[in-house]
């Protein structure tokens, strides 16, 4: 493998299937007192700056946060490789991700 060479790796889902069903699970979310924020993607597309403006808040720092436009670079990111990482990973994960085979 080269430096900077995409490898793929599903090491933490295929050591432990359910640790992402009990990190977000509610008594876990109660037990360490958390309390997400929720933002989807397409908020971030239509509304970046609004997005960002909620985090910053959630977190406590100081108004404004401006986003320096200049700094974004968008670029699709999915290209053969992924579309087969996506298709391995649905493979080997079994009917637990099954509900992602269709988006």
């Amino acid at each position: 493998m080269k430096l900077g060479e995409a490898l793929y790796g599903n090491f933490t889902l295929s050591a432990d299937p359910g640790l992402v069903s009990r990190m977000y699970a509610p008594e876990t979310m109660a037990r360490l007192a958390a309390q997400p924020l929720v933002v989807a993607y397409e908020e971030i597309l239509s509304d970046a700056q609004h997005v960002v403006d909620r985090i910053a808040t959630h977190m406590g720092v100081a108004m404004p946060v401006p986003i320096d436009r200049t700094l974004i670079t968008l670029s699709v990111q999915r290209d053969e490789q992924s579309v087969e990482w996506r298709e391995r990973f649905l493979a080997e994960a079994g009917d637990e991700f099954r509900r992602l085979a269709d988006r």
